[in-house]
């Protein structure tokens, strides 16, 4: 629900100006505000890659960094494989395993009234990154929106296959995937997730698998193993609350990836 004329997104977007003289920086502004609570993720993916190939001093590639569902929209758009390539990729409290609880909060109420009413179809951005472990597996992947095909989880075909390859390759091309969390997030459920690990199947708050322990990585479905070995996939904690950083932490942890 932010947006890059906030005077906070500004702010980080300055920063990186700050630290890296010289360097052009593209403070994104797509699905701002509201747009990015009601327009499906394929679409905010778009236009993105439309805004990324609107800029020529992009042409040649750029890193990135995603906050919150923003890391899903960049990772979206990495795993296309088309459009100028993401070099180093960090993201910050990114649901990438997907949510088990709509947020909580008088901000959400309305919009999880709405979600609540068909968790996996519902008009708002959270189905397409629902995951429902107490209702199986094999219902996750039927229903799936968005998220199932996004971490390679479902394989139906030659065509389905074809595009995990895309979605496998892309990811392994990244010099640097740099997953940030926060070790108190209420906003990610399970918070976990930001380093794509979730809930065990079977039972809602049940035991988290670990990304290491989960199968997906086992397989290398999606490059994490490929990216963990070559020593290019990182993960970093920080105590506080889904994206609620010090500046320092932003500065000299995040910043430096760059």
């Amino acid at each position: 629900g932010d947006a890059s004329s906030n005077e906070g997104m500004r702010s980080l977007c300055g920063s990186v100006e700050e630290e890296y003289p010289g360097t052009h920086v593209l403070c994104a502004s797509t699905a701002d505000g509201a747009a990015s609570m009601k327009m499906r993720l394929d679409d905010q993916i778009a236009a993105f890659a439309a805004e990324v190939a609107s800029d020529p001093e992009l042409k040649h590639g750029f890193n990135a960094v995603g906050l919150s569902q923003g890391g899903l929209v960049l990772r979206g758009y990495l795993e296309r494989g088309s459009g100028p390539p993401i070099g180093r990729l960090v993201t910050v409290s990114t649901p990438h395993a997907g949510i088990g609880a709509c947020p909580e909060g008088a901000f959400w109420a309305l919009l999880c009234l709405v979600f609540k009413l068909d968790p996996y179809g519902s008009p708002t951005v959270f189905s397409d990154y629902w995951k429902d472990v107490s209702g199986g597996r094999e219902a996750y992947l039927s229903r799936s929106r968005w998220l199932a095909d996004a971490n390679n989880e479902r394989d139906s075909g030659a065509s389905t296959s074809a595009a995990m390859a895309r979605r496998r390759a892309a990811m392994q091309r990244l010099e640097a995937y740099v997953l940030v969390h926060a070790l108190n997030d209420t906003r990610v459920v399970p918070r976990e997730s930001s380093t794509h690990a979730f809930w065990a199947w079977g039972g809602k708050g049940g035991p988290v698998v670990p990304m290491r322990q989960s199968a997906e990585y086992r397989n290398d479905s999606l490059g994490l193993r490929s990216l963990d070995e070559a020593g290019r996939l990182h993960t970093l904690p920080f105590l506080g609350d889904h994206l609620d950083f010090e500046p320092a932490f932003w500065r000299e942890r995040v910043l430096s990836w760059l």
